[in-house]
């Protein structure tokens, strides 16, 4: 325990700093006139939008088959892919909005990619009428089918998912319940209303929602789950910090360095590793238990 120091931090508040940094950094504008307690929620959102730059495999469905009108823009959204550069630009232009719901993301964790070949002046690639839908993970991109724009509720891209790849939703798989038969307007009508559901497949395997489904808000269950744990992390970190000042003021004087009392810390963020850094004597607190998840490593995803 500590004797008698005073040590001054707010990780929490320090972390909400630089979420709106980034916000802003990428381009979105209001970020401060958001409160704290909804701003990293939607920074978790927007993350799920976007689609982080990093190579992946690309795997295609079993019978893909795209237009000879397309083949040009294929290739190029293919091979970027593959080299894991950005693809934003062929995204909804919606993704520039701070607050955005995808519905059919968020449901079935499905993006549509346009397939223009030329770039506009807003830095969009053309819209185009047919859409890529695809599905990507960390280390894979999953190309679906392509469709119509409007083929949000489309039940056949989970079938699609389900025959072809069954282990990219075995962690979403139901054991012991019965799932839904609807229609894709009746999906429609539910995503309207906030409402998850689960939907059985032909063979009677049943799946969650394999976007992770939504909240009552609309906001996506993984970007609560993720802000809660970021929130109860920082604490633990901070409270930690408290408790071990003694032994970080003694380490420090090993170094000759004079831990001040009070002592000010602030977060500090530098390759994607997390400390608690002194204001005045600059004494570093590496956050480990914060910095090695995945939560701490996916805030630089973009």
């Amino acid at each position: 325990m500590s004797t008698g120091r005073v040590v001054n931090l707010d990780l929490y508040s320090d972390f909400i700093s630089f979420i709106r940094s980034e916000l802003t950094r990428l381009g979105y504008v209001s970020v401060y006139s958001q409160e704290d307690e909804d701003i990293l929620r939607i920074y978790l959102d927007v993350c799920k939008r976007l689609v982080a730059p990093q190579p992946r495999t690309v795997h295609r469905e079993k019978g893909f088959s795209c237009p000879a009108r397309f083949l040009r823009s294929m290739a190029q959204i293919e091979q970027l892919v593959k080299n894991g550069d950005d693809i934003t630009p062929y995204l909804s232009k919606r993704i520039k909005r701070l607050i955005y719901r995808d519905s059919m993301l968020n449901d079935w964790g499905i993006h549509h990619l346009h397939l223009g070949d030329k770039t506009r002046h807003d830095g969009f690639i053309g819209r185009t009428g047919p859409l890529l839908y695809c599905r990507f993970e960390q280390q894979d991109a999953y190309f679906l089918d392509i469709l119509p724009h409007g083929h949000w509720t489309t039940q056949t891209l989970v079938t699609t998912m389900h025959e072809n790849w069954p282990s990219m939703l075995h962690r979403y798989q139901l054991h012991g319940v019965r799932g839904a038969r609807i229609s894709d307007l009746e999906i429609k009508e539910l995503r309207r209303k906030n409402c998850n559901y689960c939907l059985e497949m032909a063979d009677g395997t049943v799946y969650a929602p394999p976007g992770g489904g939504v909240v009552g808000s609309g906001s996506n269950v993984m970007s609560v789950w993720t802000e809660m744990q970021i929130r109860n992390l920082l604490q633990q970190e901070q409270d930690l910090v408290r408790t071990s000042i003694d032994e970080i003021a003694a380490s420090a004087l090993e170094e000759g360095v004079t831990l001040p009392n009070p002592a000010n810390f602030d977060l500090h963020i530098l390759n994607a590793q997390f400390y608690a850094v002194e204001r005045d004597s600059r004494v570093a607190v590496c956050l480990k238990a914060f910095s090695q998840t995945a939560i701490g490593n996916d805030q630089h995803r973009n």
